[in-house]
């Protein structure tokens, strides 16, 4: 059983690759990582468990892929980049994620595993769009709404930030209520929004509802700040996402 998915971003397949299979650049767009000749380490924390596995390929600046170890309730996951050279100075890259050894009652599941990676191949594009080879600082919080109706819950969140209605390319700045930020919309759906801010620090922000560490939605905010983050950026989101989370989850909502 398996997903692939592909985009297009800029790049050499060496830049590329330099940004999927090394700690720095895995961690200037994705979760915090360190990636070492045999083995990677991923902090998911506050999303999920942390996770460490083998490397099983590493071919610069083409093919990069690692395990997940499984566990009794969940089997082996394998993660494979490809990266394949295009005109005009850009890429295709593919990810190939697997169960190994399960079967049909692991879809939806893989399904959930690959809308994750779909959200993050988008923070790549942006990263190598605008960021290449900066390094980051991350910035994470996240509040569980109890609730399983994804499009209320994205629509009151985004509306708590002053971005519903926004389409990619849109400028934004977030509601007075929320924590400051201003720039432009990279990409924006239903329950994902990708934003390259500008003020008050160079970085990006995806912002989310989404199931993450539980079954329930989740409101998730990762930020990866090119210039240094401030003290406290982390604890304004999470208070902010757990004052937010009161209208979207009322009280007696299950």
């Amino acid at each position: 059983m398996k997903r692939r998915l592909e985009l297009t971003v800029p790049g050499t397949p060496e830049e590329v690759w330099d940004a999927i299979a090394t700690t720095e650049g895995q961690s200037a767009w994705a979760f915090p990582a360190e990636i070492g000749e045999h083995e990677v380490s991923i902090h998911r924390s506050p999303f999920g468990p942390d996770v460490t596995g083998p490397v099983t390929a590493s071919e610069r600046p083409r093919r990069f892929a690692y395990e997940e170890p499984g566990s009794s309730d969940v089997p082996v996951l394998a993660v494979e980049f490809l990266v394949e050279a295009r005109d005009h100075g850009t890429c295709v890259v593919r990810v190939v994620t697997a169960f190994a050894d399960a079967g049909e009652e692991w879809e939806e599941l893989l399904d959930g595993v690959t809308e994750g990676w779909r959200m993050s191949l988008l923070i790549l594009r942006a990263y190598l769009t605008h960021f290449a080879g900066r390094s980051s600082t991350t910035v994470e919080a996240t509040v569980d709404t109890g609730r399983s109706d994804r499009t209320a819950v994205a629509a009151a969140l985004f509306g708590e930030l002053g971005l519903a209605g926004l389409a990619a390319g849109d400028a934004f700045r977030t509601s007075p209520s929320a924590p400051p930020l201003a720039g432009t919309v990279e990409y924006a759906s239903p329950g994902y929004v990708l934003l390259r801010v500008d003020d008050p620090h160079p970085a990006l922000y995806a912002i989310s509802a989404f199931p993450m560490a539980t079954p329930t939605v989740s409101l998730n905010v990762v930020g990866h700040l090119y210039d240094g983050a401030e003290a406290g950026v982390a604890e304004r989101w999470q208070q902010w996402l757990s004052l937010a989370g009161g209208p979207v989850q009322p009280s007696g909502a299950g």
